[in-house]
């Protein structure tokens, strides 16, 4: 029973091993593309088609574009604002509701050189009517009395009009605020959805490009011992690397983190960032932003939150490389033969289409190096549980084993007694 554990914790640490580089992989791509600003201008062109059928209106497109929209370049335009954008990607990866109504305000103030005329216009017209002015306001309702008094009979359609106006802007304004959450709600699971398929995708490169057989690597750990005791030792320091690499993806969880041992000796702004709830993981710079704004936090905690979001961003990005490495030799002194050493000497010999060739030509290397693929594609949080349950099995069934050898250890000189 314990060498059966004993074998499914060693492929559990292969697999939860090969899964992180995956991860890391992942994670390099997300941020070389610049994945999520291109997912936060998705979503703020979904909202902005939805505020108004106007935003949907075609505009002129890009080289690297199929279809482009009104809606599109003010999306653009406010992902690359100054004021949120990533200094070092280009586009801002989170934004909030009033900080979207600000900075489309100040987009039509001060436009940018590339923004479209006609997105502009259309910019100028929605930022105009996003709320009342106050002064203008109180000069119509002014103008309504001196009606209502010297012309009674067109006092009720001076009225009409100037209601018709705020109810413009309100129905505007109340745009935003309605359909904000839902779109970003939306924007946030079309990027878990694109890059649960950038994983699948590179777990079948990596599993096809450097023939990994799943099957190869249980035979090789069910037939020796030593690989076991080997795999086993790993367990815990698998599981600390698997923390460190995982829990770069939940950004907002660390920059809150940092952020409170940054104000320890404020006790007003460790009050609002205590407030929020410790078990609700912010996974992404706009989760930890909403979070903490529902506490009614001020602008001062919001800029210096966006600010650590942007660091932990890039110390993620120097990571990847380090991470990487440790993995490999992880890998390498598992003492397992991972990738084939004929798929090296085919690489130097310059024979490796021949190699492929070859080797997927057997139906069972074929289905080890695709059920690796399907195995990897589970991606590393299944590995990870599965690694810690099976690893605080083992113990349990060591000490179960133990007691029932000394149970029958002990039943063994009375039965030697009576006979």
């Amino acid at each position: 029973m314990l060498e059966q554990i004993d074998i499914a914790v060693g492929f559990a640490v292969i697999m939860l091993l090969l899964s992180l580089i995956v991860t890391v992989i992942v994670q390099a791509i997300a941020a070389a593309f610049d994945l999520r600003g291109r997912n936060l201008v998705w979503g703020l062109t979904k909202l902005l088609h939805q505020i108004s059928p106007e935003f949907e209106l075609p505009a002129g497109r890009d080289w690297n574009e199929t279809k482009s929209t009104l809606g599109k370049k003010i999306a653009e335009a406010v992902s690359k604002h100054p004021a949120i954008a990533h200094s070092w990607l280009g586009r801002a990866t989170a934004v909030r509701p009033e900080e979207l109504i600000r900075l489309m305000r100040d987009l039509s103030k001060r436009p940018p050189e590339d923004l479209p005329p006609a997105a502009l216009e259309k910019l100028r017209a929605w930022a105009a009517n996003t709320s009342p002015d106050p002064v203008a306001l109180a000069a119509a309702n002014a103008i309504l009395d001196r009606v209502e008094t010297s012309l009674p009979n067109r006092s009720a359609e001076v009225r009409a009009v100037i209601d018709q106006v705020i109810g413009s802007a309100g129905r505007l304004e109340t745009g935003v605020e309605t359909w904000f959450n839902t779109m970003m709600d939306r924007s946030t699971d079309t990027f878990a959805q694109m890059t649960r398929w950038v994983t699948v995708v590179v777990a079948v490169v990596l599993a096809f490009g450097l023939h990994i057989n799943s099957g190869d690597i249980f035979h090789q750990i069910a037939g020796s011992s030593e690989i076991r005791a080997k795999l086993a030792g790993m367990a815990d320091q698998t599981l600390q690397q698997a923390d460190q690499i995982m829990s770069a993806g939940n950004r907002g969880t660390l920059a809150l983190q940092h952020l409170k041992e940054k104000h320890k000796g404020d006790n007003a702004a460790l009050a609002t960032l205590n407030k929020i709830p410790a078990n609700v993981p912010a996974a992404t710079c706009r989760d930890a932003s909403l979070q903490l704004a529902q506490q009614s936090a001020g602008d001062s905690l919001l800029a210096e939150l966006s600010s650590l979001c942007q660091a932990e961003a890039a110390d993620a990005l120097k990571a990847n490389d380090a991470a990487f490495n440790t993995l490999r030799a992880s890998l390498d002194q598992s003492g397992l033969e991972i990738i084939p050493s004929k798929l090296s000497d085919s690489v130097r010999d310059s024979r490796l289409l021949a190699y492929y060739a070859d080797s997927y030509s057997d139906g069972r290397q074929l289905i080890g190096v695709g059920a690796t693929a399907i195995l990897l594609s589970l991606g590393a949080p299944f590995w990870y549980n599965a690694l810690r349950q099976l690893a605080s099995l083992t113990p349990q069934i060591t000490r179960t084993i133990k007691k029932e050898q000394a149970a029958k250890s002990e039943d063994s000189p009375a039965d030697s007694d009576n006979g």
